[in-house]
């Protein structure tokens, strides 16, 4: 199988290692912010001056209804304040959450980069101005409704920075801990789905029944593991039969437990590129955006389904969108 096209269009910004020898001031002149995405998995934070990124946070996510979440995210941008004249802090995700820092509310689908920018939340934190960027719903109706929060930050900056991708009708995929399949049109968010598997994943590579589909084995199992999977999902939509073969398959053909991890990862995706397609059809081109291992392994599954894709780089397009509303707040 083909490597999937890299996506023509990203932008490059200047990043510095994980922490900068700061040697001198910072010109009370300069636009110094931080950019955050704060995720039900992890917690990225961007120092951001004068339209480059001079240093960056990367962690596990404070959790949204973490009591202590203040007092830790308080924690790790402490330094930052001590150094630099910050102006304002921006977050997407999970910060808007019921229970979060903020709650921010839903714009309803379609909806624009514009109208997402001005249902942000303006308040503050310990003092520094701070902005929660709004979550996107679905219309409710009595049959499903949908929301997410921190993926419209990226939607909106992979069109930005693809401009191929803001005219006309596209799909784009954002694998994660809760997957999103998101239909564009005209710079519009139009739709989405969510599918749980990332999370699935987790749980049941966690339970007693695969608790040793963590460690044995060359890592070539998991590679063998998860094509099988793929294929056993596409052609035979027993999911939770499909599952307990990972566990047998230990115990009578002497599978390893990382061919049963990359098994039980390799069903849960084809299952959910079925389910799509049982849903409505699938498209003949998506662009993923995500870290590169999950973008690869859905790469890999989309083409056993016949669909291309292209992969856009998950930073580049979270910081693009969250330059959106950076912009807004000049």
């Amino acid at each position: 199988m083909g490597r999937p096209a890299p996506c023509r269009c990203l932008v490059q910004f200047s990043c510095a290692s994980r922490r900068l020898a700061i040697t001198q001031s910072t010109p009370v002149t300069s636009k110094t912010r931080i950019l955050g995405d704060w995720g039900t998995s992890n917690l990225r934070l961007w120092l951001w001056q004068d339209g480059a990124i001079i240093d960056r946070i990367n962690g596990r996510s404070l959790g949204a209804l973490a009591a202590d979440a203040p007092a830790r995210l308080s924690e790790l941008i402490q330094g930052w304040r001590k150094e630099y004249v910050i102006d304002r802090m921006i977050l997407c995700g999970m910060a808007g959450a019921r229970g979060g820092l903020y709650e921010a509310d839903y714009v309803s689908t379609p909806a624009d980069a514009a109208g997402w920018s001005k249902g942000s939340v303006r308040t503050s934190f310990e003092g520094l101005p701070l902005t929660i960027a709004a979550g996107v719903t679905t219309a409710a109706d009595d049959q499903r409704a949908d929301v997410m929060r921190g993926e419209e930050a990226q939607i909106f900056g992979v069109m930005a920075t693809a401009p191929e991708l803001a005219s006309g009708a596209h799909s784009i995929i954002l694998p994660g801990t809760h997957s999103k399949w998101v239909s564009v049109n005209d710079g519009q968010i139009t739709d989405l789905r969510t599918f749980m598997t990332g999370e699935l994943h987790a749980l049941l590579s966690r339970s007693s029944l695969f608790a040793g589909a963590q460690g044995d084995g060359p890592a070539t199992n998991e590679a063998e593991g998860f094509a099988e999977g793929l294929t056993t999902g596409k052609t035979s939509p027993s999911l939770t039969a499909n599952l307990f073969h990972a566990r047998a398959a230990q115990l009578r053909n002497g599978k390893s437990g990382l061919w049963a991890k990359g098994y039980i990862s390799g069903l849960l995706l084809a299952d959910e590129v079925a389910q799509m397609q049982a849903q409505t059809s699938l498209p003949q081109r998506v662009a993923l955006v995500g870290s590169p291992d999950l973008c690869a392994r859905y790469s890999e599954a989309l083409t056993l389904f016949a669909v291309q894709s292209f992969i856009c780089d998950d930073e580049a397009c979270t910081m693009a969108g969250l330059e959106l509303i950076n912009a807004h707040d000049e």
